[in-house]
Formats: C-alpha cells, structure tokens, sequence
C-alpha cells in the first residue's frame, strides 16, 4: 500500500514538473517567434523598399540592345537615382571599358557587372565596432535640422533594449523646447529614463549630468540627441566640439560612436552634409532617414565611396521598430533582382 502510495505521488510531481517544463518551454518559443516575426517583418519592409528604388533602373536592362543610346539611359538613370555626376560618370567609363574589351552585347551580363562593381563599393567599408565596450557607451546623433535626429535617438534605444541592454537619453538639444518634450515623449514609449533641463540651459551642462547619472545607475547605454546644425552656424559648431571636449573629460574615449544623421530625400544635398561634418568631427557611421519616402537610393554608394563611412542604420517608417542595420549585402542582393 505504502509503495502505491509513493508511486502515485512521483509519478504526480513529476507529470507537473514536466508540465512546467512545457509551459516554459512554450512560453521560450512565443518569445523566439514574436521576435523572429519582428525581424521578418521588418526585413519584408526592407526588401520592399529596395524592390521600389531598384525597379527604376532594372527597367533599362530588359533591352537586349548595347548602343550608345543604352549607355545615356542608364547615365540619365543613374543620376536620376541620386548616384551623383561625379560616380555616375566613373561607373559609365568602366562600363564602357568593359564592352569595348570584352565585346559584351547582352544587357543581362552588363547589368551582373554593374552589381559587381557596385558590390565592391559596399563590401570595402566595414560597420564601426568599438574594441572594448565602455559604461555607459556614449554614443552622440548629430546633423542639421528637420533630418530626424530625434526620431532616432528613440529608434536607437529601442533597438539596444530589445538586445537587453539599460538604456538613457540626453535631451542636448535645449534651443528647442519641442525637441526636449520629443525625446520626453520617445523616453516614455521606451521606459526609460531622459535627462533634460529647462529650455535654454548650456547643453554641455545637461549631458555632463546624463553621464553622471548614467555612470551611478550603472546604465550601459547612452545616446545623446543634440541640435541641429549648419556648418555655416559657427556658435552651434563650437558649442558641439565644447560638448565633446566635456565628455572627454569625464571619458577620453567618449564618446565612443559619432552617428550623423541624413535624410535621404534630399540626395546629393546629403554629401555635401557628410563632407562638412566628416571635415569637424570623427564620424563613425551614418544613420539614413526617411528612406521610405524616396525611390532614390544612389545616395548610399555615394556617400560610401565618397567618404568610406559606413552605413549604420536607415530608418524606414515612424514607428520604434523602424531603424533597420544596414546590410551591405542583402541591399545590394535586393537592389539588384535577377532579370528574367
């Protein structure tokens, strides 16, 4: 009686402890499909968006004739698509180059060499990572105005969330008290913390504040929105480099990303951006905003062949989820579809 007794209550807790098991198990697999179905989603809307930029210049391929009237379309084109005179007459030389060497009279090849050669553009730059990683890693969004910098600042932090790292914001920005109470706002859809002060303070002041908090809460990230600026603006200039002259105080290698941000609507207008902020401050990578909103993506190589900046991120809608990592290879892969 007493070894029935005992074999009914093992088998009892271990047909729980295996139930447990399974619901951990389920609730392991939930969590592995929500996030695996936020990264297809998101690579959906991705593909779809180089499908609409590439779609513009497949359409001088389909011809199966290689005359001199083939090679102005595609220079008109490949100006048109935000490639810039200066590329888009190097690329058409090489090309050229290529018929009168190799007798290539089928559009088809011709357009598998211009994917090559841009490939090679894009593969030649590597995404910055830091050596070593600081706390907090300070990483500061600078560009001029009305590009998204704000935006993606919230966007960032997101991103850095869901990879399980503590996140803070510096609201840098004081000339402006909407973008005080943006970053207010991206603070709350985030659950994190925004250290800010009151419109018109020394922004300098406020992100030595948000280093020392961020420093005794132990945060591991924090990004630092900043003000829109113009070269031609020397006072904002001298107040960015004055912001991280007080950074370097606290950390001589901080901060340990400079992201410029660019909105990729305005095409060649963005390299002459990049340049001037490439000639002030050491800039690791380019965020491209509002790449939804343009069927131009020739900017991209420009501004890598140009400048040897990679890509970071490109954000593509308004909500949090919208900053993607720029992938070399999967944009040149999505750029250039295969003709049939």
């Amino acid at each position: 009686m007493i070894n029935i007794k005992k074999s009914f209550f093992l088998n009892f807790f271990s047909k729980n402890k295996n139930k447990k098991k399974n619901i951990s198990k389920n609730k392991n697999k939930k969590k592995n499909i929500s996030k695996n179905n936020f990264f297809s989603k998101l690579s959906l809307k991705w593909k779809n968006i180089t499908k609409k930029i590439s779609a513009n210049i497949k359409k001088i391929f389909v011809s199966d004739k290689i005359d001199k009237y083939f090679i102005k379309k595609l220079k008109n084109k490949l100006i048109l698509s935000d490639f810039g005179i200066k590329f888009t007459n190097e690329i058409i030389k090489k090309i050229k180059l290529e018929i009168n060497n190799k007798g290539i009279n089928d559009s088809k090849i011709l357009y598998s060499i211009l994917k090559n050669k841009l490939k090679k553009i894009l593969l030649n730059i590597t995404p910055y990572k830091s050596n070593k990683f600081y706390s907090p890693y300070i990483i500061l969004v600078i560009g001029v105005n009305g590009v998204g910098k704000t935006s993606s600042v919230g966007k960032l932090a997101f991103k850095y969330i869901i990879s399980g790292k503590s996140v803070m914001l510096a609201a840098g920005d004081t000339y402006r008290i909407s973008a005080i109470d943006q970053l207010k706002k991206w603070g709350k859809i985030n659950s994190i913390s925004v250290i800010s002060q009151k419109q018109g303070s020394d922004s300098a002041s406020v992100i030595y504040d948000a280093i020392q908090s961020a420093k005794s809460k132990k945060i591991d990230i924090l990004i630092i929105d900043t003000a829109g600026r113009f070269s031609s603006n020397l006072s904002l200039i001298k107040e960015l480099k004055k912001i991280i002259r007080v950074i370097k105080k606290i950390d001589y290698y901080a901060p340990h990303e400079i992201l410029l941000t660019l909105d990729a609507t305005i095409g060649q207008n963005s390299i002459f951006q990049a340049k001037i902020f490439n000639k002030l401050f050491n800039i690791n990578g380019i965020i491209l905003t509002k790449l939804d909103s343009t069927a131009k993506g020739g900017v991209i190589f420009s501004i890598i062949k140009k400048f040897s900046i990679p890509i970071s991120y490109v954000s593509i809608g308004e909500s949090k989820k919208d900053l993607y990592v720029f992938n070399s290879k999967e944009y040149i892969n999505n750029f250039f579809k295969k003709i049939k």
